[in-house]
């Protein structure tokens, strides 16, 4: 989910809504438009105000998040482990971005009059980041058998012949 609602909102409608194509944002989505410019005047003026290394980070999530949003995805559903590299590098960025944001969130000269708001709204980007390196550096195989003690045996050795992994299938058979 994290990844979709990244690759969607954030990379899509989000970016563009800040980095100048307003107009086709606004066809397309007019109310998300108006939530993110109600959010930056509400609780994060640094949002409405963005500074020349802000509109980095935007291009970067353009860039370099969103491909990775794709990649990403299908390798976490299909639990392909060549994901852990390109996994540590966007983790690295995007925890470096959003601890440099909420830098100036508390201290810059745009700073927010609702820390606690703007905290709550920043906490999934600090946290996924530390789940997903935790995932990727503690297991050598993140997607292996081991971590899914309750498939059946025999399971792993027909997905394997496949290249599939258990965690598509796992989060299915088991709701």
């Amino acid at each position: 989910f994290f990844f979709f609602f990244n690759d969607t909102a954030t990379t899509e409608i989000y970016t563009r809504s800040l980095v100048g194509s307003v107009r086709c944002v606004q066809e397309t989505a007019p109310i998300m438009v108006d939530i993110i410019h109600w959010w930056g005047k509400t609780f994060d003026p640094v949002l409405l105000a963005r500074p020349v290394w802000w509109r980095a980070t935007i291009w970067l999530d353009v860039f370099l998040f969103g491909p990775y949003y794709v990649f990403a995805l299908y390798a976490f559903i299909r639990g392909r482990d060549w994901i852990k590299v390109p996994s540590f590098v966007y983790s690295g960025i995007l925890f470096a971005n959003v601890v440099i944001i909420m830098m100036e969130e508390m201290c810059g000269p745009n700073k927010t009059h609702s820390p606690t708001a703007v905290w709550i709204a920043n906490l999934p980007w600090l946290l996924f980041p530390i789940f997903i390196i935790a995932r990727m550096w503690l297991c050598k195989h993140p997607f292996s058998e081991k971590h899914y003690p309750s498939i059946k045996k025999g399971t792993h050795e027909k997905l394997k012949e496949k290249q599939a992994v258990p965690f598509y299938n796992y989060l299915h058979n088991h709701q």
